[in-house]
C-alpha cells in the first residue's frame, strides 16, 4: 500500500474553506493547517479565530497559527512535519523560500483569477471594480515571485451583474475545490505539466484598507456601484449624512432620467431604494446602515431618517 503524501495546507479566509474540505476527503494526509493568528474582530473587538482555523479544529487537524514565518522556530516546526506538498489558498502571507523548499514533491497556490491577470492580494475585488465579465481560478507552482509561477490549470466563470465580493468568492471557492478534486492527483503524479505565464500581460492588485471604501460621488454610478459590490462584506463602502457615518451595503444602477441635483444628493424614493445623483447617471441605494444602527433596506431606513434633498459625503 502506497503511503499517502503529506500536505501542509495554508489558508485564512472563507475562500480557503471549500478547498480544505475537499482535500480532507481525499487520499492525502494533512499534517498541518497553516493560518493567521487570532485577530480582534466584531463590534466588541474580541480576539477570535478565522474560519479556516475553526474548520481545521473541527476536522481534528493540527493548526499552525504562526505569526512570523521568518524565524528559525517556524522553519523547524514546519520541517518537523516532513511535508511532501505545500498547498496555499488565500493564506495572506508570502511563504519564505526556505519553507517552500521543505516540500519534497510540489508547492502549489490556488489563486482566484485568470493569471497573469490580477496578481496580488485582492483579485476578486479587482475583477469587480474593473467591471470584468469573467474571472476564474488558476493553480500555479509557487516561486519566489508573487503569483508569477507557471500555471498547471485555469478554469473560468462569468461574473453576473449583481455579484458582490462574498457571492463571487463563494463561487470561486467551490470552483477551486472542484479543480482540486479533479486534477490534484494528476499534478502531483507529474501527469500535468505547467506552462509559464506571459509576464508582459500581467496586471496587479493591492491590499485594501478601510479608507478605500469611502465613496467619491463625483465618480459615475457604474464605478460607485462596483465599489459597493467589491467591498461587501469588507471594508464596506461608506459615506456621511448629517456628519453621521453611513455604510452602503447594496446598490444598483438606476434607469431614472432625473438630471437635477449635485453629486451625492438624494433625489427621490423609488420602489427599489433611494435615488442618488452621481457624477454620471444615478444610483439606487438598496441597503444602508447608519452608525450605531442595524443594516436595513433603504426604504425602511428612510422612514426613520428622512434623506430626500440631503447630500451624502458632506462632513463638517
Amino acid at each position: 500500500m502506497t503511503t499517502p503524501l503529506k500536505i501542509i495546507f495554508a489558508g485564512s479566509s472563507s475562500f480557503s474553506e471549500e478547498p480544505l474540505k475537499t482535500l480532507y476527503d481525499m487520499q492525502y494526509e494533512i499534517v498541518g493547517v497553516l493560518t493567521q493568528p487570532d485577530k480582534k474582530q466584531g463590534r466588541g473587538l474580541k480576539s477570535g479565530p478565522n474560519k479556516v482555523k475553526t474548520l481545521a479544529l473541527d476536522l481534528g487537524l493540527k493548526v499552525l497559527d504562526i505569526a512570523n514565518l521568518k524565524t528559525d522556530k517556524a522553519l523547524l516546526e514546519i520541517q518537523s512535519l516532513k511535508p511532501d506538498v505545500i498547498l496555499t489558498a488565500s493564506y495572506g502571507n508570502v511563504l519564505p523560500e526556505k519553507i517552500l523548499n521543505l516540500a519534497t514533491t510540489e508547492t502549489l497556490n490556488i489563486h482566484p483569477s485568470l493569471l497573469p491577470k490580477w496578481r496580488g492580494a485582492t483579485p476578486i475585488q479587482a475583477s469587480i471594480l474593473n467591471g470584468d465579465k469573467e474571472t476564474g481560478v488558476s493553480i500555479i507552482r509557487m516561486i519566489d515571485k508573487l503569483d508569477a509561477g507557471p500555471i498547471f490549470i485555469s478554469e473560468k466563470i462569468s461574473i453576473s451583474d449583481g455579484e458582490n465580493y462574498q457571492s463571487l468568492s463563494n463561487k470561486l471557492s467551490l470552483l477551486s475545490a472542484e479543480i482540486i478534486r479533479k486534477h490534484l492527483e494528476q499534478i502531483l503524479l507529474g501527469d500535468m505539466h505547467p506552462k509559464e505565464q506571459q509576464g508582459e500581460k500581467a496586471s496587479f492588485c493591492n491590499k485594501i484598507s478601510k479608507g478605500d471604501g469611502e465613496i467619491n460621488w463625483n465618480k459615475s454610478a457604474k464605478e460607485i456601484n462596483r465599489t459597493i459590490k467589491a467591498y461587501n462584506p469588507w471594508p464596506i463602502a461608506y459615506s456621511y449624512i448629517d456628519n453621521k457615518y453611513l455604510r452602503l451595503w447594496d446598490s444598483t444602477i438606476s434607469n431614472s432620467d432625473l438630471q437635477s441635483g449635485v453629486p451625492g444628493e438624494v433625489l427621490a424614493l423609488q420602489s427599489e431604494g433611494v435615488l442618488i445623483k452621481t457624477g454620471s447617471s444615478n444610483l439606487l441605494l438598496k441597503s444602508l446602515q447608519l452608525e450605531g444602527k442595524k443594516k436595513m433596506h433603504a426604504l425602511d431606513f428612510i422612514k426613520g431618517f428622512p434623506m430626500v434633498g440631503k447630500v451624502l459625503g458632506l462632513k463638517q
